[in-house]
Parts: C-alpha cells; sequence; structure tokens
C-alpha cells in the first residue's frame, strides 16, 4: 500500500486485503537434550549372549516350572482379553515357544485356559481385592441385571471403589420371568 499511513494501511486490511507476512526470527534450540540412543544403549539380539536368548532346557521340566509357566501364559490371555481358541493357532504357539521350541508340549489346551487356571487366577485375584477393601475408606457395590440371548437373566455385581480397578464380584442367575 503505497503512501498509506498506518492508519489508513490497517483500515484497508480490514477490508479484505491480507496483511503483510512478516519474517519472524527463529529461536534457537536449548543446548540441553535428551540423550541420544547409541548401539551400546539399544539391546539387540545380537548382542544378548546365548544364555540370555534361550535358558538351558534338560528334557523335562519339573512341576515347580509348569506350575510358573502355564498360569503366566494363561495371564496372558486373560489381561489382554485374547479367546481361548489363540492358542491353538500354529503361529501363536510357535512365537510361545520360539526361543524354546521344547516347550511346545507345556502349552495348555483351550479348555484348561478357559477352565481349571482361568477359577484359580479368579479365586487370587478376588483374594486379593478382599485384602485391598479391608484398607479401603469407600465401597460401593453396583449391580446390573441382563439378559441372554436365550433369555436366562443374570445379575452381575460390580465392586467399585475411587482408588482401584472395578471388579466383577459375583454373578448370579436368575428365575426367568
Amino acid at each position: 500500500m503505497p503512501n498509506l499511513d498506518e492508519a489508513e494501511q490497517t483500515k484497508w486490511r480490514r477490508f479484505g486485503e491480507p496483511p503483510k507476512k512478516q519474517r519472524r526470527k527463529r529461536k534457537k534450540r536449548s543446548t540441553t537434550r535428551s540423550p541420544e540412543a547409541t548401539q551400546e544403549s539399544v539391546m539387540t539380539i545380537s548382542r544378548m549372549s546365548q544364555s540370555q536368548l534361550t535358558m538351558s532346557f534338560v528334557g523335562n521340566i519339573g512341576h515347580k516350572e509348569k506350575k510358573r509357566f502355564q498360569p503366566a501364559i494363561a495371564r496372558i490371555f486373560y489381561a489382554a482379553g485374547l479367546p481361548f481358541r489363540a492358542i491353538e493357532v500354529p503361529r501363536m504357539r510357535h512365537a510361545l515357544t520360539s526361543l524354546q521350541p521344547d516347550m511346545e508340549r507345556y502349552l495348555l489346551p483351550r479348555k484348561a485356559l478357559a477352565g481349571h487356571l482361568l477359577t484359580e487366577e479368579y479365586h487370587l485375584k478376588k483374594n486379593e481385592l478382599i485384602a485391598r477393601l479391608r484398607d479401603e475408606p469407600i465401597v460401593g457395590l453396583v449391580s446390573d441385571g441382563w439378559s441372554s440371548i436365550s433369555k436366562d437373566m443374570v445379575v452381575n455385581y460390580i465392586v467399585v471403589s475411587p482408588l482401584m480397578h472395578s471388579l466383577l464380584w459375583y454373578t448370579r442367575r436368575t428365575a426367568n420371568t
């Protein structure tokens, strides 16, 4: 806008002429940076020793190791909400035993995931919850009724507290009405 004072330039800018772009100076970056990852700071498979890659495996594992291995695998399924049939997928079985192929025979069947291991884990978590509820100042019990596709009436009881995750306490089937 040639030969206009600043007030006139402002007026013309308001009525549709785009304002001139002003160049801004770049701010200097601060010199404090997080340390960059180096080859020495990153653990890669090639840097792991053979003992870290595979555990020593001698024929059959003991009852104690089996009791640790199977619930650990089951907890993966429960925590991630994976369908129990996934344990039967060959690629899943390979992934779970790729570092120790002989462990394949100790993987659980689908029925064990959905059966006694699920029941044991439920009771373990329930006992942990009972111990924690003793220290909770505020606890609520919420009920939720619903009906299944086969018209079964079900009521779920859920324990809630502001300081912990909600937990399904009990499920009760009621009479059809």
